[in-house]
């Protein structure tokens, strides 16, 4: 993701959040300059127009038969969202499913355990262990909550660095109970239970209560989550960060778009190749950056395939005659990291 460095041209590093939330918040319809940091060495101001926006929990939608679920943050709405969606496959009679779980924070383990729940048949979702041993939990499914047939219903889970707490807890589950496969990247890695102490209105204390286990009885705190198939971005070379920069501040695609809108993909991609020539970027990124910007003022497009590489992997996986067979095959949790012990005893 990005880093936010400056407000309105003010250097952040010494500010609080609160602060820095201070210098965003204002009138709706107001602009305020953010600089931002994108990966090691670019850096480029950005105005955005103050408004009122609602983050929801969960988006969701088809792509041909498949039905497809962003989970944005595990809340206590998330499980019913979640059901939403499902309902609405049913009746859209999908024949498999891709739940996205990337850039997902976390949120509340009892919200996960009861999204898990509509997936697993029986035994452990996860568990928690703590230093004190009456404050040890255990989350365990109930069959006559199970929504969806995984025998039934093929099921990809996307992953990736942003990926963390609650939602590497329905990874693990689904893994370890060989009901899903794991596409994208490593998981952040953050298999703790923490609890917020206030200490005044500004300053608090975040304790480590306990650790959660997954159902191989596997934590994987600092470790994360590997993915059964792995699909990587490409990284910028330098060359390429300095390209994308300049063109940032030259503000060509927007000055572009404002005086050819309603741009047809066909012209979107056109455009990327004229301008591949002078940024030396690769045209699907161009496309990508292209199309936000003719489609600012429209609510955000659910997926975009022409650029999403996980995605596009997740559904040709799908369509794969070997996908039951890899689902059964993958290792759990536990295998994968008593295999790294032993290496590593050797």
């Amino acid at each position: 993701g990005d880093l936010l460095t400056a407000i309105d041209g003010m250097p952040t590093p010494d500010m609080t959040m609160n602060e820095v939330l201070a210098k965003l918040r204002g009138k709706i319809g107001e602009p305020v300059t953010v600089s931002v940091r994108r990966g090691a060495n670019m850096n480029f101001d950005v105005t955005l127009i103050r408004a009122l926006i609602e983050v929801p929990t969960v988006k969701y939608g088809m792509i041909g038969n498949t039905g497809y679920v962003r989970l944005i943050q595990f809340t206590p709405e998330t499980p019913h969202r979640v059901q939403e969606a499902l309902e609405s496959f049913e009746k859209s009679g999908y024949k498999s499913l891709i739940i996205d779980l990337r850039d997902n924070p976390g949120g509340l383990i009892t919200s996960v355990s009861e999204i898990a729940d509509k997936f697993i048949d029986e035994g452990p979702i996860v568990s928690t262990k703590s230093r004190l041993v009456f404050e040890n939990q255990v989350f365990n499914s109930s069959k006559n909550k199970t929504v969806v047939s995984t025998k039934s219903k093929p099921i990809v889970v996307l992953i990736n660095r942003g990926s963390a707490s609650a939602s590497e807890i329905l990874s693990g589950a689904l893994k370890d109970n060989h009901l899903a496969l794991l596409v994208g990247e490593r998981t952040y890695g953050k298999g703790s239970v923490q609890q917020v102490i206030p200490l005044s209105d500004v300053d608090g204390m975040k304790i480590t209560m306990a650790r959660y286990y997954t159902p191989s009885d596997t934590n994987i705190d600092k470790i994360g989550i590997p993915p059964d198939v792995e699909v990587k971005y490409p990284e910028l070379t330098k060359e390429a960060e300095e390209a994308y920069v300049e063109m940032v501040k030259a503000n060509v695609i927007e000055e572009y778009v404002s005086k050819h809108s309603k741009m047809t993909e066909k012209e979107i991609a056109a455009y990327a190749s004229t301008l591949s020539k002078t940024y030396p970027l690769e045209e699907r990124l161009l496309r990508r950056l292209i199309r936000n910007q003719v489609n600012k003022t429209e609510p955000a497009a659910l997926y975009d395939l022409d650029y999403d590489l996980q995605l596009g992997k997740a559904l040709e996986l799908l369509e794969s005659s070997d996908f039951d067979s890899m689902v059964k095959n993958a290792k759990t949790l536990k295998e994968l990291q008593d295999e790294v012990k032993l290496e590593e005893n050797k």
